[in-house]
């Protein structure tokens, strides 16, 4: 039982995250509020959409294998490059909603 309550409150938690990126992504791109140099994937704007729309979905070894086997080796961003901007992104996300 504890359990399930659990789950809805994460899955609500998610939904509102989703609905504030939205808004956030009507405003400025995600990448504007993350401090620090960009990765190089977020000048592709294909690869940085589905970076973006999968960070709270997938983890870090499927983000990577899925960005490879979708944009292949070249523009596929690494495990490690995937995890710095989720943390970077967090981390400005956090700091612009205290």
């Amino acid at each position: 039982m504890g359990n399930d309550i659990e789950r809805e409150e994460i899955n609500d938690l998610k939904r509102r995250l989703g609905r504030l990126e939205s808004a956030l992504g009507k405003l400025f791109s995600v990448a504007d509020i993350i401090p620090g140099r960009r990765a190089r994937f977020s000048y592709d704007a294909e690869v940085r959409k589905f970076i973006e729309e999968s960070m709270w979905e997938l983890s870090l070894d499927d983000m990577a294998a899925e960005a490879l086997a979708k944009f292949g080796e070249h523009r596929a961003p690494s495990r490690a490059a995937i995890g710095r901007h989720r943390t970077r992104f967090r981390d400005g996300l956090k700091r612009l909603l205290s």
